[in-house]
C-alpha cells in the first residue's frame, strides 16, 4: 500500500512539473508588456500637513509623468494663470499675503490618455515666529485737480484742490490675542479756506485700536478711537463718537458691553480719545444679555446715562443748551418655532432734561414700548408690530428718535412661483396723550403690492396706495382731511444686452376740509439701456403733470437723461458722460423754467506701464450748466468749469 501511495505522489509531481515547465516556456514566448506608467503628483513645498513660516510661502509641486490641462486652486480661489511651469511641474509665489492657518492646495490635471487626474494637498502657514500674523494692508491714493477754465466761475468753487489719503490696516495675532489698528491719514491743499471740519495739511480722519481675545467659547474685545455702538431703537442706535467700547460673550448665550463716549463728534485727534471729562459732556451705557431654551429666547437690559452740554457745527443734533438724562430699556426676542413666529419686545424708560431746566419745568419722565411678531409658513408670509412712544421720551444717545407717536402695522404676503402678492396695513396718530391744546392726526394707509414673473424676462409689478389723514382737535383753520390714492406700475423687458422700462404713476389727494385744495399727479418714465463690454449707455425720459384746485393749474415737468460710457485702447481710455434736461412751465404763466447739465471726463489710465500695483490716471472733467428762468431772469445762471485730474493710487503691503 505504501509503495502504491509513493507511486501516485510521483506521478503527480511529475505532472505538475511538466506543466509548470510548460507555461514557463509559454509566457517566454510571449512579446513583453509594457508596465503602465505611473503618475504621482507631489508636494514638494511647504511641507504637507506641516506648518510653513511666511506670508507668501513659495508653493513647488513636481510631476511625475506627463500632465495636460493643468487648474490650480488655493483656498477655493483659481490661481492657473499666476503659476509658472517647470520642467516637471510648477511653482507659485502668492501674490497677496495669505492669512494663518489652514490652507489648501488642489492640483487637477489630464493624463496623456486624457484622464482626470488629482490630487489635494493641506498645509499651515504663520506669518512669523513668534507670531501668527503681522501685517499691515496700505492704500495710498492722491488727487490733484485743476481748474483751466472758469467763464461764469462760482467764487465758492476751489481753482487748485490736492487730496491725499492713507487707508492703514494693522493686525497683530498670537494664539488667542489679536490687536488691529485701522486709520484714514488725509493730507488736504486748497486755493480756497476748507470747511469746517476739514483743515489743511496732514490731519487723521479716524482711526480705530482694538484688542481681541478668543478663546473656545470666551470672547472679548476692547475698542478705543472712533466707535460705533447699536443696542435697541429706544436705547442707543447708531451712536458713533470717540470713545471706548467693552465687549464680552460667552458661549453665544451670554454677552455684556460698557461704553463711554464724547457727547461731542470730533473729528480726527481733535477731542483726544473720548474718555476724559464727566457725564455732562460724555455718555456712559452697558448691556447685559442672555439667551435660554437652546438660544430659541433672548433677554437683553441696556442702561445708558450722560449729558451733552454745546454743539459743534457738525454734530447731529440741533437744539442748544445743556442736554442730561437717562434711560433704560429692556428687550425681549423668540424663535420657538423654526422662524413660523418671530417675537421682538421693547421697553425704555427716560428721564431726560433738554435744557437743564432753564424752562423752569425740569427733567421729564416718560416711556416707549414695541412689540413686532412675524413668521413664515410655506408660501404666506405674515407680521405684525405696535408701538408707543411718549411725548416727552428722550435719550441722550439717540436724540434723533421719533416720539410722541403711536402707531400698528400688520403685513402679510403670498409667493408662488411666478406671481407674489403682499399687503401692508398701518394705522398711526400723534399727540399720544390727547392733549387738548394741540390737534391729533391720525393716519390709516394701505398698501397692495403684486408681482408676475411668469413671461420670459418681462417682470411686471403693480402697486396701489391707499392713505386717510384726518386731524381732530386743536385750531380748526389747521384742520386735515384728505384722502390720498396712489396708483402705480413698472414692466420691463430685458433682449440680451438690451433692458427697457415702463413705469406709469398716478396719484389723486382728496381735500375734504374747506379749503378743498386738491391735487392730482400723473407720471409716465420709459429707461431704455445698452451694457455691452465696451459701451454702455442709460437714459430716462419722464414725464410729470401735476394739478391743484387752489389755484388751478396744471405744471408739466419734462426730464430728459443721457450717461454713456465707451472704453479706447483695450480699456486704457474711457470716456464717461452724465447729462440731465429739465423743463418745467405752468399753464397760468407763473413758471417757466429750462434746466440743462452736462458732465464728461474722459479718463486715461497708465497702469500697465507701472508695476507693484501703482495705478495711476490722467483726467480732464468737464461741467456745464445753464439756467433759462422766463419768468424771473434773476435767476439765470451760466456755468462752466474744466478740470485737470492726476490721480496716483498704490497699495504697500507688509
Amino acid at each position: 500500500m505504501k509503495s502504491v501511495v509513493t507511486t501516485v505522489c510521483v506521478f503527480c509531481f511529475s505532472v505538475l512539473s511538466h506543466v509548470g515547465f510548460v507555461l514557463a516556456q509559454q509566457q517566454q514566448s510571449l512579446p513583453p508588456q509594457e508596465a503602465a506608467e505611473t503618475i504621482l503628483i507631489r508636494l514638494i513645498a511647504p511641507a504637507e500637513n506641516k506648518e510653513a513660516i511666511g506670508k507668501k510661502p513659495d508653493i513647488k509641486v513636481e510631476f511625475v509623468g506627463q500632465l495636460d490641462n493643468l487648474l490650480v486652486m488655493l483656498d477655493g480661489t483659481d490661481v492657473t494663470q499666476l503659476v509658472k511651469k517647470t520642467e516637471n511641474g510648477f511653482t507659485y509665489k502668492p501674490i497677496i499675503n495669505l492669512g494663518p492657518g489652514a490652507h489648501t492646495l488642489k492640483v487637477t490635471a489630464k493624463d496623456k490618455e486624457g484622464k482626470d487626474v488629482q490630487k489635494e494637498f493641506k498645509f499651515q502657514t504663520k506669518h512669523y515666529t513668534h507670531f501668527d500674523e503681522a501685517s499691515s494692508n496700505n492704500q495710498i491714493s492722491v488727487i490733484s485737480e485743476t481748474l483751466l477754465g472758469k467763464p461764469g466761475y462760482d467764487d465758492t468753487t476751489p481753482y487748485r484742490k490736492v487730496e491725499g489719503n492713507i487707508q492703514s490696516d494693522n493686525k497683530l495675532k498670537k494664539d488667542e490675542w489679536e490687536a488691529t489698528l485701522n486709520t484714514n491719514v488725509r493730507y488736504l491743499e486748497l486755493s480756497e479756506l476748507p470747511q469746517d471740519p476739514q483743515k489743511r495739511g496732514f490731519d487723521v480722519a479716524n482711526w480705530t485700536f482694538t484688542s481681541a481675545f478668543t478663546k473656545e467659547a470666551t470672547k472679548i474685545k476692547a475698542s478705543l478711537g472712533d466707535v460705533s455702538v447699536t443696542e435697541t431703537p429706544y436705547t442707543v442706535s447708531g451712536l458713533s463718537r470717540k470713545g471706548t467700547v467693552f465687549e464680552a460673550e460667552y458661549d453665544d448665550r451670554y454677552q455684556m458691553r460698557a461704553f463711554t463716549m464724547a457727547s461731542q463728534q470730533s473729528f480726527g485727534v481733535d477731542g483726544g480719545i473720548g474718555t476724559d471729562g464727566s457725564l455732562d459732556n460724555h455718555i456712559f451705557g452697558v448691556s447685559l444679555g442672555a439667551k435660554f431654551f437652546d438660544k430659541k429666547m433672548g433677554i437683553k437690559a441696556i442702561y445708558v446715562n450722560g449729558g451733552e452740554q454745546q454743539q459743534n457745527t457738525y454734530v447731529t443734533t440741533t437744539t442748544a443748551g445743556q442736554k442730561k438724562g437717562d434711560v433704560f430699556g429692556f428687550l425681549v426676542t423668540s424663535n420657538f418655532f423654526q422662524d413660523k413666529l418671530k417675537t421682538e419686545m421693547e421697553a425704555a424708560f427716560s428721564n431726560f432734561n433738554p435744557d437743564d431746566g432753564t424752562d423752569g419745568v425740569g427733567p421729564r419722565k416718560d416711556s416707549a414700548y414695541r412689540l413686532k411678531a412675524e413668521g413664515v409658513q410655506g408660501r404666506y408670509n405674515y407680521g405684525g408690530s405696535y408701538e408707543l412712544i411718549g411725548r416727552d421720551f428722550a435719550t441722550i444717545g439717540n436724540q434723533g428718535a421719533e416720539k410722541d407717536k403711536q402707531r400698528a402695522t400688520f403685513t402679510n404676503g403670498l409667493r408662488f412661483d411666478t406671481q407674489a402678492i403682499n399687503l401692508t396695513l398701518l394705522r398711526a396718530n400723534d399727540n399720544v396723550r390727547n392733549d387738548a391744546l394741540f390737534a391729533r392726526t391720525t393716519d390709516y394707509n394701505g398698501n397692495l403690492v403684486y408681482s408676475y414673473t411668469g413671461i420670459k424676462n418681462m417682470p411686471i409689478s403693480f402697486n396701489y396706495v391707499k392713505d386717510q389723514q384726518k386731524s381732530s382737535g386743536g385750531d380748526p383753520a389747521l384742520k386735515i382731511d384728505r384722502d390720498t390714492d396712489t396708483l402705480s406700475g413698472s414692466i420691463s423687458y430685458v433682449l440680451d444686452k438690451w433692458s427697457f422700462g415702463f413705469s406709469p404713476a398716478f396719484s389723486y389727494a382728496n381735500d375734504k376740509t374747506q379749503a378743498d385744495a386738491d391735487t392730482q399727479t400723473t407720471t409716465y418714465t420709459f429707461t431704455p439701456a445698452y451694457n455691452g463690454e465696451t459701451f454702455s449707455t442709460s437714459s430716462s425720459l419722464s414725464l410729470n403733470r401735476t394739478m391743484t384746485t387752489v389755484p388751478r393749474i396744471w405744471t408739466d415737468t419734462y426730464t430728459v437723461g443721457l450717461n454713456l460710457k465707451k472704453f479706447f485702447f483695450n480699456k486704457k481710455l474711457v470716456f464717461d458722460t452724465a447729462n440731465t434736461l429739465a423743463k418745467t412751465k405752468a399753464d397760468d404763466g407763473s413758471s417757466d423754467m429750462r434746466t440743462l447739465n452736462l458732465t464728461g471726463t474722459l479718463t486715461y489710465s497708465m497702469k500697465d506701464y507701472f508695476k507693484g500695483g501703482l495705478d495711476p490716471s490722467v483726467a480732464l472733467k468737464s461741467s456745464y450748466m445753464k439756467i433759462i428762468d422766463k419768468v424771473n431772469s434773476d435767476n439765470e445762471k451760466e456755468e462752466i468749469r474744466i478740470f485737470l485730474v492726476v490721480t496716483v493710487a498704490a497699495p504697500f503691503i507688509f
